[in-house]
């Protein structure tokens, strides 16, 4: 089955007419901007439409890495296992002690590679069997794109302005591979959270059956819960 990467580019270069979504939603929106890129470029081949491919590809990439880093922390948010520092983290914030001592929030931007390897780890943290390939052609072609993106976005000479076949070929393989990687993590999200609602589901049916584990293990729940509620308080 191909990703959702290699649909988006497939339906871009082989359609004649530039296809319109279905629906509105963010994810949506940042598909039908690379779909319509790339039949812009198929339409015609010239630097402009080459450049524009490469930054619309980056912009659905820095958006998908975002939507998967907000499933991730809303999933351990709801699993009760997402931790404050964890937290300050993905939503790239830090904070200061003023002299007065204030305690204030302080932006903090991180790289894409690196908000992708954080989320994968706290996505890990929730589901040990998660595994994402660091070290393939996928991850390389990934730290390449941005290169190019760079360049194009930033540039410095005429040669920075030029976007070759082989620099095509590169983002398009970052982008399947952010595009399937991202699909994967939160797959794996939405599994985990269907079988901590069957797990849940299960004590409640011991609960109104007496069981005596199941009521030590919500009364220990209880516990953590008004322990971490007096520490919040107390702050």
């Amino acid at each position: 089955m191909k990703s959702t990467g290699e649909q988006v580019t497939d339906m871009a270069e082989n359609s004649e007419t530039i296809p319109v979504p279905t629906h509105h939603g963010f994810a949506s929106i940042l598909a039908d901007d690379v779909i319509r890129a790339y039949a812009s470029l198929d339409q015609q081949k010239d630097a402009p439409n080459r450049r524009n491919v490469i930054r619309s590809v980056f912009v659905a990439i820095e958006g998908l890495v975002w939507t998967c880093r907000e499933h991730v922390r809303d999933t351990a948010a709801s699993l009760d296992e997402l931790t404050p520092l964890a937290n300050l983290a993905l939503r790239e914030m830090t904070y200061t002690v003023t002299e007065q001592g204030l305690l204030l929030e302080q932006v903090r931007f991180i790289t894409l590679p690196a908000m992708l390897r954080l989320v994968t780890r706290q996505a890990q943290s929730l589901a040990t069997e998660l595994s994402v390939d660091f070290g393939g052609p996928g991850w390389a072609a990934l730290k390449t794109a941005m290169a190019i993106r760079n360049r194009v976005t930033h540039p410095k000479s005429l040669d920075d302005l030029t976007v070759t076949i082989h620099d095509l070929s590169t983002v398009r393989t970052s982008f399947q591979w952010i595009a399937s990687t991202t699909t994967y993590i939160m797959e794996m999200m939405n599994a985990r959270l269907l079988q901590h609602n069957t797990d849940m589901a299960e004590i409640m049916k011991r609960l109104d059956a007496g069981d005596p584990v199941a009521c030590a293990l919500i009364n220990t729940h209880c516990d953590r819960t008004k322990s971490r509620a007096r520490i919040s308080n107390s702050d």
